[in-house]
């Protein structure tokens, strides 16, 4: 031990320094052997305790905090490598999951492209023979009507299906807001004969996907054409962070048990409510909200969109 190492060489050492103060006489009388020998021994003692005090105490908890944080380390950097391990099947499992679901939606893309083939094309040719059928106008565009109609309700299921699935992509571009719904209005006027009020104070535009925000309008259009009475009025504003855009019509006020699930695919009502779902679904897609009220006789559906 380091504490008894150093008492050895005090006791020499002081027991050589008595003795050799001794023998040159620089003391007022002789120091014995014996006397030489316990002073030095008496030196020694103490010097090895106030080393092992001072010095081999405070070395030794050293030595064994080192030895803790060794082992404390050691310990982490098994915590770690066990981490890393976990990590890495946990990076494995996602890319196993990714690749199925990329896998499933391109499997669901190929059942919806094959299921519009399979009825339009049978739908098209039932068109065509129908407009060359020598039979009445009038029932010839009543069957031409309903063809259309199923075309329109095959459209919108391979919407919800593309929706469900994850398959719709938002491409976004700077857009006239009133240029758009006025192309909308145009085309309700034009299949629908109805009258259409279009009012705004500024242009607005918005980033948006034309097609999809065109077909919020449409749908929001064609449910005014057909259940309502009278024209439909069409108000485009804007506030400091939002347009809106407001379509109100004449008609029997909504009960509030049917307004409030208007908006959801599985709604108790009137037909399968698709195009106020897919409205519903686009809008969110652009962080906008899409809603319905009662306001001065008038069931009113409005959405609105960030503005740029």
């Amino acid at each position: 031990m380091l504490s008894i190492r150093i008492s050895i060489i005090t006791f020499i050492l002081t027991f050589f320094i008595v003795m050799a103060l001794d023998a040159l006489k620089m003391r007022s009388s002789s120091v014995s052997l014996l006397d030489a020998l316990v002073l030095s021994f008496f030196v020694s003692v103490m010097s090895g305790l106030l080393v092992h005090l001072l010095v081999y105490q405070r070395v030794k908890k050293l030595t064994d905090s080192i030895k803790r944080g060794q082992i404390e380390r050691d310990a982490f950097d098994d915590e770690i490598t066990g981490l890393s391990k976990a990590l890495e099947e946990n990076l494995e499992s996602f890319k196993k999951s990714l690749e199925k679901e990329k896998h499933l939606k391109s499997t669901l893309e190929l059942i919806l492209y094959s299921f519009s083939h399979d009825i339009r094309t049978p739908l098209t040719l039932l068109e065509n023979s129908i407009k060359e059928m020598p039979v009445d106008r009038s029932l010839k565009k009543d069957a031409l009507r309903y063809i259309d109609l199923i075309k329109n309700l095959t459209d919108q299921l391979l919407r919800v299906g593309r929706i469900e699935g994850g398959l719709e992509i938002v491409r976004k571009e700077l857009v006239n807001l009133v240029e758009l719904v006025w192309d909308a209005c145009e085309m309700i006027t034009k299949s629908y004969g109805r009258k259409i009020s279009f009012q705004y104070t500024d242009e607005v535009e918005v980033l948006v996907d034309p097609s999809k925000i065109l077909e919020v309008t449409l749908n929001l259009l064609r449910n005014a054409a057909e259940y309502s009475r009278g024209p439909i009025n069409v108000k485009i504003s804007k506030t400091r962070n939002f347009a809106k855009v407001e379509i109100s019509s004449l008609g029997k006020k909504i009960p509030y048990d049917l307004n409030v699930k208007l908006f959801d695919l599985k709604r108790k009502s009137k037909g399968l409510g698709l195009g106020l779902f897919i409205a519903r679904r686009y809008v969110e897609m652009h962080n906008g909200k899409i809603g319905y009220e009662w306001k001065d006789g008038k069931n009113m559906f409005y959405f609105t969109l960030p503005l740029t």
